[in-house]
């Protein structure tokens, strides 16, 4: 459920939990009369941070769409292109701007009509000046907080736009590794100040970087900083080479590079397998299985991985299939393990030892006691 609109002739969507939005913000404050208040002031803030960015990027040759969330807004750009470093800054810097400058206006009409109040005593405050607080906090406060140098906030979006003007790619790295320490920073105040709203973004916040620095490691050791183009042949060997060394990060790097290269259905098929690899190796189940089930059509998943993938995800039963497909072909250790655990989890003891028993594979005796049931 959501509502539509333009405005200045862009496309805008609010969701529908943008409302919880102003509730939790609300959250009980000077009665229901406040609610709708909230909502208004909330919405203005987020609405109007997101314009700016918006604006200014349309002014720069983009085509901009704005949806307002839970807690959030975001601006996305129809085109797939990055902007030179400096008008990605000043794109990422308007939001904030607005922000400030509608906040400071807000204080010196507060003051000169007398609606200010005194911070030391809310319980005194009347509804118009707890309406003053919230509209000077929605736009002036979160505004000077959203220039904190941490991603994804503006003020990272920022930070890693002027490190990426001198430092390219390692600079975006940099620019995550300033984002943790500056989060730890705020991590530590939100826990000390008992602003426990504040720890749980910082924490998630935190967690998307790491992620990204992950991400930004395994392309460098992949060979695929910068400008750089690798032939085919050698993003394959270090594909292959990692995925046989454990490294799922790096082997998920190179196989993304070689799907977006791929000239064929055949290409992309292996490219995808790679990535399907690397993301099960990396421990990401859900990422590894739609990349397998991304494939052409012209080749099947490889029955291995599959089952392995199924095993992983606690699906017992669907793994069994695959994973004796994958004994016909190539009965190794990496497959017998999996299909032992497979049977376990699925109780499919007799099927099990039919199925060894007239394919004539070869398990290991302290395998085979594992599966006679």
């Amino acid at each position: 459920m959501s509502l539509t609109f333009r405005l200045f002739g862009i496309p805008i969507r609010i969701t529908a939990w943008f409302l919880l939005t102003g509730l939790l913000i609300w959250n009980g404050t000077f009665g229901p009369a406040a609610l709708p208040i909230v909502i208004a002031i909330v919405f203005q803030a987020i609405l109007m941070h997101e314009l700016g960015h918006a604006l200014v990027g349309r002014a720069f040759g983009l085509t901009p769409a704005i949806e307002l969330g839970f807690l959030s807004g975001l601006t996305t750009w129809e085109e797939r292109r990055e902007l030179p470093p400096g008008k990605s800054i000043l794109v990422s810097l308007a939001g904030p701007m607005v922000g400030i400058v509608l906040g400071t206006i807000g204080i010196a009409a507060g003051f000169a009509l007398g609606l200010f109040p005194s911070i030391e005593n809310p319980e005194n405050w009347t509804l118009g000046q707890y309406a003053m607080v919230m509209f000077t906090f929605a736009n002036l406060i979160w505004s000077l907080f959203n220039l904190v140098p941490v991603v994804p906030l503006d003020g990272g979006q920022i930070m890693i736009a002027a490190f990426r003007k001198f430092g390219g790619e390692k600079g975006i790295l940099y620019a995550h590794y300033v984002s943790l320490f500056v989060l730890g920073l705020v991590f530590l105040f939100g826990v000390f100040s008992k602003m426990f709203f504040l720890v749980i973004f910082m924490g998630l916040f935190g967690y998307k970087n790491w992620e990204v620095i992950r991400m930004l490691r395994a392309r460098q050791e992949a060979g695929l900083q910068g400008d750089v183009i690798e032939p085919k042949s050698v993003l394959v060997a270090r594909g292959e080479s990692a995925i046989v060394e454990g490294r799922g990060e790096v082997a998920s790097a190179c196989g993304q590079a070689l799907v977006a290269r791929a000239e064929s259905h055949a290409e992309r098929d292996e490219a995808l397998h790679m990535v399907a690899w690397g993301e099960f190796l990396a421990g990401r189940l859900d990422r590894a299985w739609n990349a397998l089930h991304s494939l052409s059509g012209e080749r099947t998943p490889d029955p291995s991985l599959a089952g392995a993938i199924l095993v992983k995800m606690g699906k017992h039963p669907l793994a069994l299939d695959p994973l004796e497909t994958a004994l016909l072909q190539a009965p190794d250790e990496f497959v017998r393990k999996r299909y032992v655990e497979a049977v376990i989890g699925a109780e499919a003891f007799e099927r099990a030892n039919a199925f060894i028993a007239s394919a004539q594979i070869p398990f290991p005796a302290s395998e085979l006691a594992k599966i006679q049931g």
